[in-house]
């Protein structure tokens, strides 16, 4: 059976036996978008060592999308291919299962509008309050950035430090 993604760089072939997403290509590919999905989704839910697995605790997986083959074909069937890596698999209500038509293509932003834990963590500098994921995007960068700044101790400095450049060669 063979898949065909929106970015053909990505086709491949599955004959059943091996998926071929995962293990490195002749040509040098690693796993595909679809395929790094699939195996985080399954990763939150199923595996209680990942560190967001509390929050998935209540939350199923379809059971034909245990097998990445299924799931590919159920996906790319309904919602199409993963429109870029700015884009996870969000499930649409905050309380669903992943599974045929309780999910679509979100951004981080658009998950963390509805998700309890993130509007319950606001920061406020200089007065105004924003969310973690807010602060990010007002400041032109990634979420994971931000993150990364305050585990290193940045202080309110990680909320005010806009997108940096590095200078230019000589």
């Amino acid at each position: 059976m063979s898949y065909v993604h929106a970015n053909p760089d990505l086709d491949v072939t599955s004959n059943g036996k091996r998926h071929g997403h995962r293990t490195k290509q002749p040509d040098g590919r690693r796993e595909t978008l679809l395929y790094t999905t699939w195996r985080a989704m399954k990763q939150r839910v199923l595996d209680p060592k990942h560190p967001s697995h509390e929050l998935y605790e209540n939350v199923d997986i379809h059971p034909p999308w245990l097998k990445f083959d299924r799931f590919a074909e159920d996906i790319l069937s309904t919602i199409g291919d993963r429109p870029g890596p700015e884009y996870t698999l969000g499930r649409i209500a905050p309380f669903a299962d992943y599974a045929p038509g309780e999910v679509e293509w979100q951004t981080w932003e658009q998950q963390n509008a509805w998700n309890p834990c993130q509007r319950a963590d606001t920061v406020e500098i200089d007065g105004v309050e924003r969310t973690k994921a807010e602060w990010a995007e007002h400041l032109g960068i990634a979420y994971d950035t931000l993150l990364d700044r305050i585990r290193k101790g940045w202080g309110d400095e990680a909320y005010t430090t806009p997108k940096y450049k590095r200078p230019a060669h000589k």
